[in-house]
């Protein structure tokens, strides 16, 4: 049995993810709606009072802008916690590199993304969407996953939890995904189509809250580097993102280049590629001519 936690703001696609969840679930399941209209909580506050509130020992946190195109994938959501090794997340988007820059599951190189949805917006919800469809479709293990759709075991869950100090409605997948990577296997799933009706945008809130989530677990990503192995190539082109990031949602100047030098050292010491010095010293002469703070912390 599952546990489905949404958090609502929109009555009209609340409805519709209703019945849609009704018709294709297959298996018995609690609905649990924090209606955000009212308590206007922060993502993490809000999955985590409503997994307080959970019967059933599988816990699904999902947007309510999405509709299911698989019958019974309840069923085959069980089939998965009961037969893939130690698994913690599973989702249906994500991705199996991870790199030591500030990033979320889109990362730059297509050959680690593993995807399985339909991309759609809410202004043309009457229209068929596109499908994404990438890497092999098996479970695959994974990292980050999108927060569109997260499975994981009450149990799992109960050692780690959202981290109730990220703000907004940003980099809360990412931070869950990582924490739980510490003690068990994420998973890539297929089998469980959903169509989203929206499509994430990075902003200051995801900056702030993905670079504190990687920050967490650097010394797990040291690990990771020693077994696997670095591909300087993704690194330097994470950076470069990273850095591009900073310099549009950035705060001042000098937290900027700050934040900018720390993941300099962290990727130069670990996977150095000469062009990381001209990157580096190319946004470090941006940053001194950016005039309009867009933050302070």
């Amino acid at each position: 049995m599952i546990s489905v936690i949404v958090c609502s703001i929109d009555d009209f696609w609340f409805e519709k993810f209703s019945k849609s969840l009704k018709e294709t679930i297959g298996i018995e399941y609690q609905l649990i709606k924090i209606d955000n209209k009212k308590e206007k909580l922060s993502i993490t506050k809000a999955y985590n009072k409503g997994a307080s509130e959970a019967i059933y020992d599988i816990l699904i946190f999902v947007h309510e802008d999405v509709v299911f195109h698989s019958q019974n994938w309840g069923v085959f959501l069980h089939g998965y916690f009961d037969n893939l090794k130690n698994p913690g997340v599973l989702g249906v988007v994500g991705s199996s590199y991870l790199p030591i820059s500030p990033s979320d599951w889109w990362i730059s190189d297509q050959s680690f993304i593993f995807s399985n949805y339909i991309s759609n917006s809410k202004e043309f919800a009457g229209i068929v969407g596109s499908p994404q469809i990438k890497g092999a479709q098996v479970p695959s293990k994974v990292y980050v996953l999108d927060g569109m759709f997260l499975a994981i075991k009450k149990e799992a869950f109960e050692g780690f939890r959202f981290d109730d100090g990220l703000e907004g409605f940003h980099g809360y997948d990412t931070d869950i995904c990582l924490q739980v990577s510490r003690k068990f296997q994420n998973y890539f799933i297929p089998n469980i189509q959903i169509e989203h009706f929206s499509k994430g945008k990075a902003n200051l809130v995801w900056l702030l809250n993905t670079e504190k989530a990687k920050r967490k677990i650097l010394s797990k990503i040291n690990r990771i580097k020693k077994e696997e192995g670095f591909s300087n190539k993704i690194e330097l082109k994470a950076f470069h993102l990273f850095l591009g990031q900073l310099y549009k949602y950035g705060d001042n100047r000098f937290n900027c280049i700050k934040l900018g030098f720390y993941y300099f050292k962290q990727v130069a010491i670990r996977s150095f590629h000469w062009r990381l010095i001209p990157v580096f010293f190319w946004y470090l002469m941006i940053f001194s001519f950016k005039r309009t703070p867009y933050f302070s912390s």
